[in-house]
């Protein structure tokens, strides 16, 4: 195998992390969310579900899942609650397209520094609720949420969600 790089040369922008860059700030986390969803991460029957539900992988047209459970709105703030209702399992929950920020653990404040920059995997240890906040920009399109233990995954411990100009109202989708 051979890289042949045809470019010019471009310039560097990385910088040295000893010298403690800054970067843009994190945006602020003080607006009224437009809604406030709850997830409940759990086993039911065996199998482990969302709201006790089980991700639907039922194919469609374009080669995945078309059923989706609930519809973001398109350039707004919402909270989500993910509430682990096992006691023995801890899931590392991945939320697809937009970073969050961790606003409480326990209904405490993040103490963890791990805890308090952007996210897209969080830690939800067992017996645990976590609150968090994301601010859903100018994407639209389907996206999952599922927990990171591949045995969870392949259990559906995962909902498909979609960014509409309009979004819906569920609470607990």
């Amino acid at each position: 195998m051979q890289f042949q790089v045809s470019s010019g040369a471009v310039t560097d922008h990385s910088v040295d992390p000893a010298t403690k860059p800054k970067f843009y700030q994190l945006p602020s986390t003080n607006v009224e969310p437009r809604i406030v969803r709850t997830f409940k991460f759990d086993r039911l029957n065996g199998q482990w579900s969302i709201n006790g539900q089980f991700m639907d992988c039922g194919i469609g047209p374009s080669g995945f899942s078309e059923t989706f459970r609930f519809a973001v709105q398109q350039n707004s703030v919402e909270q989500w609650l993910l509430t682990n209702l096992t006691g023995d399992w801890t899931h590392p929950v991945h939320i697809h397209l937009e970073e969050h920020r961790i606003l409480s653990r326990n209904r405490a404040a993040p103490t963890v520094p791990a805890d308090t920059g952007r996210k897209d995997v969080t830690q939800l240890h067992p017996n645990e609720r976590v609150q968090l906040f994301f601010r859903f920009r100018d994407w639209l399109g389907k996206y999952p949420i599922h927990c990171h233990n591949v045995v969870h995954e392949d259990h559906a411990m995962m909902a498909l969600w979609h960014v509409l100009p309009q979004g819906d109202n569920i609470l607990a989708p």
